[in-house]
């Protein structure tokens, strides 16, 4: 009977050792999965940083565009402004105004084609 309970005493003495290596095992897989998930969210907030400067600096140059353009844009409502004046004082001007033709320019002076003379 002692026999029997030494066994026995043996056996389970062998199973704690088995559970203990066991937990160990586990504890160090665990200790693994919790770095790695550290890892991962590491490089997900970094990802996520990433994107969200990538957003601002797009967000910025569209801005930077649409500024630039609303300026062009003004630029052209002005012009078209002063000339829809313009046409609107032409054509408020009397009839005898308008009939008269602008001063004329002097005429441009004939030169002879090169390497002939011009005879006078």
């Amino acid at each position: 009977q002692r026999q029997e309970a030494a066994a026995a005493a043996e056996a389970a003495q062998q199973r704690v050792e088995a559970l203990k290596k066991a937990a160990a095992a586990a504890a160090a897989e665990l200790e693994a999965m919790r770095e790695e998930r550290e890892k991962m969210r590491a490089t997900f907030s970094s990802g996520v940083e990433r994107l969200r400067e990538q957003h601002r600096s797009t967000c910025r140059e569209y801005h930077e565009r649409v500024l630039k353009w609303k300026k062009a844009y003004d630029q052209v409502v002005a012009q078209a402004t002063q000339l829809q004046a313009r046409v609107a004082e032409l054509k408020a001007r009397p009839a005898s105004a308008a009939a008269t033709p602008p001063p004329a320019k002097a005429p441009a002076r004939k030169t002879a084609p090169e390497g002939r003379r011009e005879e006078d």
